[in-house]
């Protein structure tokens, strides 16, 4: 009986086996290094995109942008820095300031421009000019003959002054009807005085004076009748009514008297007519004849003088007696009122 074979390795076989497990055991660990490879770079990815879709910055992330801030704040940087709120307020202000100093500048005093052309220095006071208190014990200007035993002292003396100007103590030629008097600016003027009774508006045997004042007042009579409107000075010691005024100052007074003359002109007629209307009025004042060297007046001169004309009105109502009318009440005047939107009370 034959005996049968087993299946043994053969040494051969046994060394195939040996060199496909290494090559395994290679290919094994190969692919682990590229998958750890692989996965590194995939965390890297990942990082890199969180911080550019905006991912919540670290603790560590924000000290680095301090120290990458603080670096390039002390080299020398090219790129312009935003400025801060402040800084904007700061260079708004400055902005402001610079421009205001561009603006025109005016007297403290008369609020004029200065570099106005229509600003006009006073030139010279008259030869021989005298302050006030001088002046007025001139024997030129005395109105008693000798007798003052009946002069009453405490009456105020009154003078006329001709070829006057008005100015401030800058100088600066100025309207004494501008409100400066009753805002307590201190406003003088110089020119030739002369006695009450004198009716020469020349110069000749004036008395020259200069700085009389301050003024304290000014005011407007004549509005009872006469040819004239009076406008008179009032100061501390004495009162000057006023007669021509020099060559310097007369664009001054000739705007002053527009005014005046249709106030005049308007209280005459309530005086005649106190229930007179509105077209009474115009009809008045188109039949008025102005003083040489004023315009014709109007229903434009009217309007533009409203509140200057209401004023005076009152003014003339305040020194009615009893049992005369309220001229202001008139039909006409609550008409101008009405027009030309006037203030009551406002001078």
């Amino acid at each position: 009986m034959a005996k049968s074979k087993t299946n043994e390795p053969s040494p051969s076989d046994n060394s195939e086996e040996a060199v496909a497990n290494v090559k395994e055991e290679k290919e094994t660990k190969s692919k682990k290094q590229s998958e750890e490879i692989n996965g590194k770079s995939n965390q890297n990815d990942v990082i890199s995109n969180s911080k550019k879709k905006g991912a919540q910055p670290t603790i560590a992330d924000m000290f680095e942008k301090m120290d990458k801030k603080r670096k390039l704040e002390s080299g020398n940087d090219s790129k312009p820095q935003k400025k801060t709120k402040t800084e904007e307020i700061k260079s708004a202000i400055n902005g402001t300031s610079l421009q205001a100093t561009n603006l025109p500048k005016r007297c403290t005093e008369c609020r004029q421009y200065l570099d106005s052309p229509d600003l006009k220095l006073f030139q010279d006071n008259p030869i021989d000019a005298v302050e006030e208190f001088v002046m007025l014990t001139d024997p030129r200007l005395s109105v008693f003959d000798g007798d003052y035993d009946t002069a009453d002292v405490t009456e105020r003396l009154q003078y006329k002054i001709t070829q006057f100007s008005v100015y401030d103590r800058f100088t600066h030629l100025c309207g004494f009807d501008q409100g400066l008097i009753e805002k307590d600016i201190e406003i003088y003027f110089s020119g030739y005085v002369k006695p009450i009774y004198s009716e020469d508006p020349s110069s000749e045997g004036g008395v020259p004076a200069r700085n009389i004042g301050p003024i304290v007042e000014w005011w407007v009579s004549g509005f009872d009748g006469g040819e004239k409107a009076l406008i008179g000075f009032g100061t501390a010691f004495s009162e000057y009514i006023l007669m021509n005024p020099s060559e310097e100052y007369a664009p001054f007074v000739s705007a002053v008297q527009e005014k005046i003359y249709i106030s005049k002109a308007v209280i005459e007629l309530l005086c005649e007519n106190e229930q007179a209307t509105y077209e009474d009025l115009m009809n008045a004042l188109d039949t008025t004849v102005p003083p040489q060297g004023l315009p014709t007046f109007n229903e434009d001169t009217l309007l533009r003088h409203a509140q200057f004309v209401v004023d005076q009105v009152q003014s003339f109502d305040s020194a009615a007696d009893e049992n005369d009318l309220i001229l202001i009440t008139a039909p006409c005047m609550r008409a101008l009122i009405s027009l030309a939107g006037v203030t009551l009370g406002e001078k």
